[in-house]
């Protein structure tokens, strides 16, 4: 569990967020700050899915999950979209990405 959420997640999902949409988004805007801010919200909600999951696997308040995983996620899309911001890659986001999943 810990090889999967501190190497295969952060390099899926940094691709996917910080590279992929990224770029797409970066096309569409004049500006690269609505960039950073749109993938961080879709970042966010991309973990209502993982809020789900708990709940099936735990039970407990749905709601609950679902507002926690989304901060948790709007949190890590600040921190590793302004890595992507500053450096216009998303290698060091991914370790990033990485290192919070393994410790936080």
């Amino acid at each position: 569990m810990l090889l999967y959420g501190s190497i295969i997640t952060p390099i899926f999902e940094e691709s996917l967020f910080r590279g992929l949409i990224w770029n797409r988004l970066n096309s569409c805007f004049a500006k690269e700050w609505k960039t950073y801010m749109t993938v961080t919200l879709l970042f966010a909600l991309w973990h209502i899915g993982y809020a789900i999951g708990i709940y099936f696997w735990k039970g407990g308040n749905l709601l609950n999950f679902i507002i926690m995983k989304v901060m948790i996620g709007a949190i890590f899309g600040l921190i590793t979209g302004a890595i992507r911001y500053k450096t216009k890659n998303c290698y060091l986001g991914i370790l990033v990405h990485g290192m919070l999943n393994a410790f936080g």
